[in-house]
């Protein structure tokens, strides 16, 4: 019982050192075989209501988000499955349907990539940018897990960037 109380006091010890200090979870990201039979899925069984569809043609990527519990939830169906990271890791491969990526809203992408570069952590590139004024940086996590620093340029979330938190 004492190495718990000895784990939890440095937990809490390293969040006061963390080099990233997180606003909010921004949205999670999932990707998906096919978008339709998702979005079904979602909405019957969490109740997704769909906010935002960039309703892109061929050889984009077709993008739903929707909230969940007043999460943001991002349906990604991609036009090329075999390069569905950012990084390209999966080249060649079709990924499992199952990919998730945990993305973390900050207040500012490049000073948090800074901290992660000089920490040696920042291992899949620098930031990058997308319209209006959002800039976003990924990285894996020591499994592997895809995670993503968001800059949305004031709101903490998609969710209240759409008004809705």
């Amino acid at each position: 019982m004492d190495e718990t109380k000895s784990e939890t006091t440095d937990h809490e010890q390293s969040a006061d050192n963390a080099l990233v200090r997180p606003l909010a979870l921004s949205h999670v990201g999932i990707h998906v075989s096919d978008l339709s039979r998702s979005m079904d899925f979602y909405s019957r069984v969490f109740g997704l209501r769909a906010f935002y569809d960039n309703q892109e043609g061929p050889g984009k990527d077709r993008v739903v988000i929707g909230l969940i519990a007043n999460i943001a939830v991002e349906l990604i169906k991609k036009a090329n499955p075999a390069a569905t990271e950012p990084d390209g890791a999966s080249a060649g491969q079709t990924p499992p349907s199952s990919y998730v990526a945990l993305t973390f809203s900050v207040p500012d992408v490049d000073i948090a990539y800074g901290e992660l570069l000089a920490a040696g952590l920042a291992n899949m590139g620098p930031p990058t940018a997308m319209p209006p004024d959002i800039r976003m940086v990924f990285l894996r996590d020591p499994d592997g897990t895809l995670l993503e620093l968001i800059d949305l340029g004031g709101p903490k979330s998609l969710a209240e960037m759409a008004g809705l938190a």
